[in-house]
């Protein structure tokens, strides 16, 4: 009957051969398939099912089991196909209720696998329709429906290309297949469409536009310029801008009344002050019928012309009062005092009054010197003053006289004169009452000791009026020429009284004395006369030696005297005679020296006396006997003599003479030494002896109670000499004049034998080879005997026995003998000899071990056993309550064995000459299963695959067998499942059972198969985050969720005032964007199996444009180029527009002008505007151009100036200006009664001109902007020559210089009685050719053409008298000649 059906199936596929064929596997499953399409379920169990079912939605669909046989249900028999070959199902023109899950089952072996379908019909005639399109914003509201056909049918509304999601004002109904707005707003114009869709196909609705007005809204006014105040005269243009769909209208209003004035654009011209008021712009939407409105309040104010500063009352004099007031033309709201260039600060000596216009120094100070500028402003304009320059005079200070206050006789005395004064001061010098100059500095030459004196400065101020004087004392004094120190009285002699004399010629102020180059320190031995030329030494002394020096000085000089060496004579001390300190042997050569401490040296004398008498041996400080005997022992005495102190002195020494000792030897007495008896050793000694004494291996040797010393030492005797006595003994005798120790005499004491030891085995295995060594403690060495139960066996120190058997077990004695003491002595040795072990095995008493059962091994030894001791795993195995050993620890017994007792055994068997190891039985205890383990329970996503383990404590390992709601589907310690469907959840078991022990356990797991997140997104519609507006965040995902929330920069964000969250925060809102909003936001959602976050969203916050502002100059000069720049703070940035007196001249952040015309001072205008924000605003900068000074030079008149002539300089300027000032090396020129200044400034005229005027001048033309100054013109007043006068540098030859005082410097000429010699500054002649000429030097200024000479006479000495030679005569002439040219000046 089945094969029945399945024919009329396949006549069914036969007929109907157009139908698609679908195949479904757990690779595509679910799966969705078109309606009508035939479909293969191929489950590929890759195993061989004997029986089993395919079921569908719980319905028994095919049933099969052996040996062939299959059960269709009725139900499916025209529906379906089942093919026992490879276990598919096929579905025949499938329906959309043949949708649902198929599960193929095996019941032998078993066997589960489910195949889903999901018959779906295409999605067709789609339509859209809406409750209106014509909407106003905020009022209506809107309905759109979609339909269609198909099925399931899954609906999506688009809106531009932003998919809709529901918020506040958006709504759907169940299936989404209807969308409502509520309160429409401009951003939902569209278009809109429906996206209706399932798995196999989709198609789009058409697509509808809403025509929706709003506005008028998002008001903005732009003024340009834009300022707070405009200066009176400006225009301004106003603009108005609203949002509104119709397009607005504008009306314009003037503080509340209509200017009859339409559109958008307002142009103000020409303003005034009574202008000033508030501008209003009125918006109206004829459709939505808003209005809206904005205002801005203008003000209107007159500007500055002109500021000035002036001086009020008489110049500034130094602690005077002293002001300068303000002068300004037009409106002025404040005034601010500046110096140089640095605004003035208020103290307690400068005040303002009058509105600031007055500047008041109560107590004008040098410290306010300075350039001083006042600014008036008001809200439109600001001005500054030309630089007002004030030099405070003052003056002078109490003047300072610099120069000498001593002088040598025939020098020059140079004085100068300063005060601290503004203007310079005035100078004129005294000489006591008498004027004597007038100038800075005084000189006098060649000066005398009456021109010591007072000298008097006297300073002026023609300004202030003031005069100081100072006066200084001059002293003219005689230099020092020469110091000595000579000896005052007797030459000096210890301890007697003694002088020396300074002798100084020149005039001297102090004298002191030095010794050894440092100055000399007085005591109560030495002392000074009151002028301090006498050192007086009493009395003097050895410790006053040395090299003294004098030195006198007066202010001007010093010198000091040639060293003076001082020796003081004494002595003799007490003599000291060098020689032989101890006693001496014959034949010794003695030598006595005598010395003592004496100056100058002394003379020696020597006597000698003893027993025998005395006698004088000679003179002389060396006394030598050649060989000394016994009879030249006795008392030296020497006698020491000083021929100038005249005093003597004397000492003494005893000399000894004495024989020497020639051989010392050590013998032993009586018998030899043996230990424990008595022994003798004697020191025999040739000459005399003061002293014996013994050594012992080199150490002194005392005597004790065995050892004691005899007749002076010379016998050693030992009452009972032991071992420790042996050693190298030595005797040492002495006496004044010698030592001498005997050749070593080596002790050695006989003893023994005794101490016996007989060194060998006491037990030997069987087959050994046998040594026995024996020792004895003897002297000398001893000999051996071996015997064995009474017999000899051998005469050596070792006995050796080979292979030995038990039978060789026995005693063995060894006797000693000592030849010299005479003694015997013996030792005995057992020997036991024994078999080896040669066998041992562990082994298992009965059945296997089971955990805590009782179970016992036994160890098996084949050879003589001692001892047994059993080993776990290479360790020592020590008993407990639950491990013990029996039969003398042949048997091992675990009462109960454990799983702690698995290991490697084994036992050790021992016996005097061996020990044996069994091998290694290795204990494993059978146990278990016990406590089950299974991976915990999970939850794991769709489609993906996972692996369920159990584990389980078991030996031997357990069987594994696993359970699915009670249906068993594996039998590895390992479950996997692939591809999980829905169907896969439930509660698995996996049981386990041990063969061996007989005992099962289980253990139970759960899983949960859960779809996943894969798409997380976030929207932000079609805004933008404007600063200061709401905006709103959408978070998306593809699959249910079951929580989100939001991140910034990685810091998860909660709500607060200004963010607030949806329920279920998908959607985020900020009330009002602020800068702080900016950031990358992600939303994150997250569900059992999954955590899927969004790409970033950057929130950059758009604003601006605010704090425009301009950078640049307010001032400039024709010709000049000036660069403008403006900044906004704004994103994105603002692009900038410029405006020249509301006229566009150039775009970007900077604008640089041409050369600058005075037809460019003007506004300058920067507007700046935000794409995004559509907002602008704009700064402005009032830019005032001057003429330019192209140059300024300073002219000289004369072009030679020349001293006590007219002379001027004048300001030659290129270009207009406001007021010259003059410099003189860099300060402010001050004029006197012989320099004036024209009424323009121009000229400074000097009437005369001198050489005080020199120095280096400029002129300075200042316009309003800055100061132009002209390079320095060097002023140097032509003068002389004058004041020529001629020196002498060198006598032979002789050589002279001219010197004139001139300005540039003179050119000379020397002539020699008429005839011209040389044009330099100096001639040399030789003396000879000198004498009798008249000698002129002529100097001329080359740029004046003055010349100006000096002449002397050299005298004539060809008179000379026959007795007197030209050479005398000449030297005759060169003194006064030299006198004359160094004392006075020629003219």
């Amino acid at each position: 009957m089945e094969y029945i059906v399945a024919f009329a199936l396949f006549l069914h596929l036969i007929i109907y051969p157009g139908l698609d064929a679908v195949v479904v596997t757990s690779a595509n499953s679910p799966a969705a398939v078109h309606v009508g399409q035939n479909v293969t379920l191929m489950a590929n169990p890759n195993i061989t099912i004997d029986a089993g079912s395919w079921s569908f939605n719980s319905d028994l669909v095919v049933f099969f089991y052996p040996p062939d046989k299959v059960i269709l249900s009725e139900k499916y028999k025209n529906k379906m196909i089942f093919n026992r070959t490879d276990y598919s199902l096929m579905v025949i023109s499938a329906q959309v209720d043949d949708s649902g899950d198929y599960i193929l089952n095996g019941a032998e072996p078993f066997y589960r696998k489910k195949l889903t379908l999901s018959i779906q019909v295409p999605v067709s005639s789609v339509s859209l329709t809406v409750s209106a399109t014509n909407l106003v914003e905020f009022n209506d509201s809107v309905t759109l429906n979609c339909s269609g056909l198909g099925t399931p049918l899954r609906y999506q509304w688009i809106n531009n290309t932003a998919v809709v999601t529901a918020k506040s004002r958006v709504q759907f109904n169940d299936d989404r297949s209807s969308l409502t707005i509520e309160g429409v707003s401009r951003f939902d114009e569209g278009p809109f469409l429906c996206n209706v869709s399932n798995d196999l196909s989709y198609e789009e609705s058409r697509r509808v536009v809403f025509n929706i007005s709003y506005g008028p809204s998002n008001v903005m006014m732009e003024v340009s310029p834009d300022k707070m105040v405009y200066m009176s005269g400006s225009s301004v243009n106003l603009s108005c801008f609203a949002e509104s769909k119709p397009a607005a209208s504008y009306t314009w209003l003037f503080d509340g009344t209509a200017l009859n004035m339409f559109g958008n654009h307002l142009q103000l011209t020409n303003l005034q002050s009574n202008q000033s008021g508030g501008y209003t712009c009125l918006i109206h939407n004829s459709v939505t019928l808003r209005y809206s409105e904005i205002s801005r309040r203008l003000r209107f104010v007159d500007s500055i012309s002109a500021v000035e500063v002036r001086q009020g009352g008489g110049p500034p004099i130094l602690n005077n009062m002293f002001k300068l007031s303000c002068v300004v033309t037009g409106p002025v709201e404040t005034i601010r005092w500046m110096m140089n260039d640095n605004y003035l600060p208020q103290d307690n000596s400068t005040f303002l009054s009058d509105g600031n216009k007055t500047l008041t120094f109560s107590s004008v100070d040098t410290s306010d010197n300075g350039g001083y500028r006042c600014i008036a402003t008001n809200v439109v304009s600001s001005k500054t003053s030309m630089v007002y320059n004030v030099t405070v005079n003052y003056g002078p200070n109490m003047p300072l006289i610099s120069g000498p206050s001593i002088v040598a006789t025939g020098s020059t005395i140079q004085l100068s004169c300063s005060a601290d004064s503004m203007p310079p001061a005035n100078y004129t010098w005294y000489f006591g009452l008498t004027m004597v100059a007038e100038g800075a500095n005084y000189r006098m030459d060649f000066v005398r000791r009456n021109n010591s004196g007072n000298y008097t400065c006297s300073a002026s101020n023609d300004i202030t009026n003031v005069t100081k004087k100072v006066t200084k004392e001059i002293m003219v004094i005689d230099l020092i020429t020469s110091v000595d120190v000579r000896v005052s009285g007797p030459p000096p002699v210890d301890k007697k009284q003694f002088m020396l004399t300074c002798e100084a010629q020149g005039t001297v102020y102090d004298r002191h004395w030095m010794m050894d180059d440092m100055e000399l320190q007085l005591n109560n031995r030495t002392t000074l006369s009151s002028d301090n030329s006498t050192l007086t030494f009493d009395p003097v002394l050895r410790s006053d030696n040395g090299d003294y020096k004098c030195t006198a000085s007066n202010p001007l000089s010093n010198h000091t005297s040639q060293g003076f060496d001082l020796l003081v004579n004494y002595g003799p001390m007490t003599p000291v005679i060098a020689g032989p300190m101890h006693p001496v042997s014959t034949g010794y050569m003695v030598t006595l020296n005598c010395s003592a401490d004496s100056r100058p040296p002394c003379t020696y004398a020597w006597y000698f006396r003893n027993a025998n008498g005395s006698a004088e041996l000679g003179s002389g400080r060396m006394l030598m006997i050649e060989e000394a005997t016994p009879s030249n022992s006795g008392i030296y005495t020497c006698v020491a003599t000083n021929n100038v102190t005249k005093l003597s002195s004397n000492a003494s020494k005893e000399l000894i003479v004495i024989d020497i000792i020639t051989a010392v030897m050590v013998k032993d007495i009586g018998l030899p030494p043996i230990l424990n008896m008595t022994f003798t050793l004697s020191c025999n000694v040739t000459g005399p002896v003061d002293s014996i004494h013994w050594s012992k291996n080199g150490s002194y040797l005392h005597s004790d109670g065995r050892r004691s010393f005899s007749d002076g030492n010379k016998t050693l005797t030992f009452s009972q000499v032991m071992e420790s006595d042996n050693g190298h003994y030595q005797c040492s005798a002495s006496n004044a004049v010698s030592s001498l120790t005997s050749p070593v005499f080596q002790l050695k004491v006989n003893y023994g034998p005794q101490n016996m030891d007989i060194v060998g085995p006491s037990t030997v295995a069987t087959g050994t080879n046998v040594s026995f060594t024996c020792f004895a403690s003897s002297w000398p060495p001893s000999t051996f005997t071996w015997s064995v139960s009474g017999s000899n066996v051998a005469t050596t120190q070792v006995f050796m026995k080979d292979s030995v058997t038990p039978a060789d077990s026995g005693v063995y004695t060894c006797t000693a003998h000592n030849n010299v003491t005479g003694y015997n002595n013996s030792a005995t040795k057992m020997l036991t000899v024994i078999d080896r072990i040669s066998q041992v095995v562990v082994e298992k008493a009965d059945g296997p071990p089971l955990m805590n059962k009782t179970f016992d091994l036994s160890c098996n030894v084949t050879g003589p056993v001692d001892y047994i001791y059993w080993m776990k795993d290479g360790d020592y195995l020590y008993s407990d309550d639950r491990i013990s050993t029996s039969d003398r620890n042949t048997t091992l017994t675990f009462q109960p064995v454990n799983r702690s007792d698995d290991g490697n055994y084994q036992c050790v068997a021992m016996n005097a000459v061996s020990n044996l190891t069994s091998p290694e039985h290795p204990l494993l205890v059978n146990y278990g299963p016990w406590e089950t383990v299974m991976t915990a329970s999970q939850v794991k996503i769709l489609g993906s695959n996972v692996t369920l383990h159990c584990s389980v404590d078991s030996w031997p390992p357990s069987v594994f067998m696993w359970y699915f709601n009670q249906t068993m589907v594996g039998e590895l310690p390992w479950l996997e499942l692939d591809n999980l469907t829905l169907a896969d959840s439930g509660n698995y078991t996996c049981k386990t059972h041990n063969a061996v022990t007989g005992l099962n356990s289980s253990a139970s797991t759960h899983l949960q198969v859960v779809a996943p997140l894969t798409i997380v997104t976030v929207d932000a519609g079609d805004q933008l985050p404007v600063l200061d507006r709401m905006f709103e965040l959408t978070c998306s995902a593809n699959s249910e969720t079951t929580s989100m929330y939001w991140t910034k920069d990685g810091v998860m964000l909660s709500g607060n005032s200004s963010v607030d969250f949806s329920e279920s925060n998908a959607t985020m809102t900020i009330e009002s964007v602020t800068h702080e909003d900016k950031g990358m936001y992600k939303c994150t959602a997250i569900n059992q199996v999954s955590q899927e976050t969004s790409p970033e969203y950057y929130l950059r916050v758009n604003f601006g444009p605010d704090d425009v502002s301009i950078s640049g100059p307010e001032l400039a000069e024709t010709e000049d180029r000036v660069v403008f720049n403006c900044s906004a703070s704004s994103w994105p940035p603002s692009v900038f527009s410029w405006y020249f007196n509301d006229t566009w001249v150039g775009n970007g952040s900077q604008y640089t002008t041409g050369p600058l015309s005075l037809e460019d001072g003007g506004n300058y205008t920067c507007m700046a505007y935000n794409n995004v924000t559509e907002m602008n605003s704009s700064a402005s900068v009032e830019l005032k151009v001057v003429e330019t000074i192209s140059y300024i030079m300073v002219k000289p008149n004369p072009v030679v100036p020349e001293d006590s002539e007219d002379f001027s300089l004048s300001c030659d300027i290129g270009g207009p200006y406001n007021s010259i000032q003059w410099l003189r090396d860099s300060r402010p020129l001050v004029f006197n009664s012989s320099m004036t200044i024209s009424n323009d400034s121009k000229v400074v005229s000097f009437k005369p001109l001198t050489v005080a005027n020199d120095g280096k001048y400029q002129c300075v033309a200042s316009n309003i902007l800055k100061e132009h100054v002209s390079k320095a013109y060097n002023l140097l007043a032509s003068y002389g020559p004058s004041h020529v006068k001629i020196t002498m540098t060198t006598q032979n030859p002789l050589t002279l210089k001219c010197l004139a005082a001139s300005q540039p410097p003179s050119t000379y000429e020397w002539l020699i009685d008429g005839e011209v010699k040389g044009t330099d500054g100096k001639i040399t002649l030789s003396i000879l050719e000198a004498l009798g000429s008249i000698i002129t030097c002529q100097a001329k200024n080359p740029l004046t053409n003055v010349t100006v000479s000096a002449t002397f006479v050299v005298p004539d000495i060809g008179a000379a008298s026959p007795f007197q030679s030209q050479l005398d005569l000449a030297l005759t002439v060169i003194l006064p000649l030299s006198l004359s040219l160094l004392g006075s000046w020629i003219y």
